[in-house]
């Protein structure tokens, strides 16, 4: 039998390689599920139109499934919510890779798989939340943080709910919890890699912290640079993605799962951590070697002050004064502040997935040169 799945975010890091792989292998697991049809919902001429450019630029392509790519109108909010609301509703499965902090757009999602499960569709869900849902405070050392272990899921269920998408997380955990469907919460570790969606090919973190560097003329890190997180690498990411989406079609309704509160929570991240000093070595090394800075030491700048209301999302409303302007061009953003640890128990145990790539210092400097290149490209357009 062949499945429709509809993806958000496939602009996106994360979301552009679920949508590589969506169409040039097939999705592994039981009772090999395959995928006849991706639907690509996209805002703006130019995203669609960009999807189409990559899209036909592939070399090959190893399935038959068909890419169809719809452009939403988002200048009318209300109007993208009832659009994702009723494209999910003509699908098996929605993953939504586009944001983890938008409820509004998360009751849509539930909304429309409540009528597809009516319709007679397969009906499931899997969606991308974040580790900084478990992160200590951005105080650019190493602090004692909770080792949450995804296979626990009353230690899970423990997060506050003031945490960093745990709001959005919730509405979804309740919904599977109470039958409305079947889905699973994927929460990744700092993800790097290259990514081969039709967009962004980098992910955040590394790239703002060579941006940073640049701007200070020095390798830069928060603080004493001991902070510390868990990481994965884009690949095994959106492997252990696909293998619940492969799973969720071929059982629907969660026969045999656990239905608790949070029963259906993934981290996706590796056994090892790394801190953000290597990392600011790793950039030194590069822009050295590229005679971009006179050494490779790197510097380090103050902790800003913060607001534990902010949920690790700054707000720029406008009204910020000009110290804390040069505060932001030259501090690497909240996460590289902060540390973040957890265990990915499930996913090994329930689907096979391995997570087996080390973020060591040569994939760090790979890491570097590759966003380096992209921010020199950009600064000379």
């Amino acid at each position: 039998m062949s499945h429709t799945v509809l993806l958000l975010g496939a602009t996106g890091f994360v979301g552009g390689q679920i949508l590589h792989k969506l169409i040039t292998s097939p999705l592994s697991g039981p009772d090999s599920p395959s995928v006849g049809t991706v639907i690509a919902l996209v805002s703006g001429a130019s995203k669609a139109a960009a999807v189409r450019s990559w899209e036909s630029s592939l070399r090959s392509r190893s399935t038959s499934t068909v890419l169809q790519i719809e452009d939403v109108d988002r200048s009318t909010p209300q109007h993208w919510y009832n659009a994702v609301e009723q494209w999910s509703a003509n699908v098996d499965c929605v993953i939504n890779a586009a944001t983890s902090d938008d409820l509004d757009l998360t009751k849509a999602i539930n909304a429309g798989i409540i009528k597809a499960k009516h319709n007679g569709r397969k009906a499931t869900l899997v969606h991308l939340s974040g580790v900084q849902l478990i992160e200590s405070q951005p105080v650019g050392t190493y602090v004692e943080t909770p080792n949450y272990n995804d296979a626990d899921a009353k230690q899970i269920q423990s997060i506050a709910d003031s945490a960093a998408h745990r709001l959005i997380d919730l509405e979804i955990a309740k919904a599977i919890s109470a039958g409305a469907f079947w889905g699973s919460i994927v929460c990744p570790a700092l993800i790097w890699g290259i990514s081969s969606g039709p967009c962004k090919r980098y992910s955040a973190m590394v790239p703002d912290m060579v941006r940073k560097s640049l701007h200070n003329k020095r390798a830069t890190h928060v603080g004493d640079g001991t902070n510390r997180w868990i990481h994965v690498h884009i690949d095994e990411c959106v492997d252990l993605i696909l293998a619940l989406v492969a799973d969720h079609l071929s059982n629907p309704s969660g026969a045999g799962r656990d239905h608790a509160l949070f029963g259906s929570f993934f981290f996706a991240s590796h056994r090892d951590l790394v801190d953000f000093k290597t990392i600011a070595r790793a950039i030194g090394r590069v822009l050295a070697r590229r005679g971009i800075v006179e050494t490779d030491e790197p510097i380090s700048v103050p902790a800003p002050p913060f607001d534990a209301q902010q949920k690790g999302v700054r707000i720029e409303d406008g009204q910020r004064s000009q110290e804390d302007q040069e505060t932001d061009r030259k501090t690497p953003i909240w996460p590289c502040r902060t540390n973040c640890r957890c265990i990915a128990s499930r996913g090994p145990a329930e689907l096979g997935w391995k997570c087996t790539r080390a973020y060591d210092d040569a994939a760090i400097e790979q890491d570097v040169e590759g966003a380096l290149d992209l921010i020199l490209a950009e600064s000379s357009t």
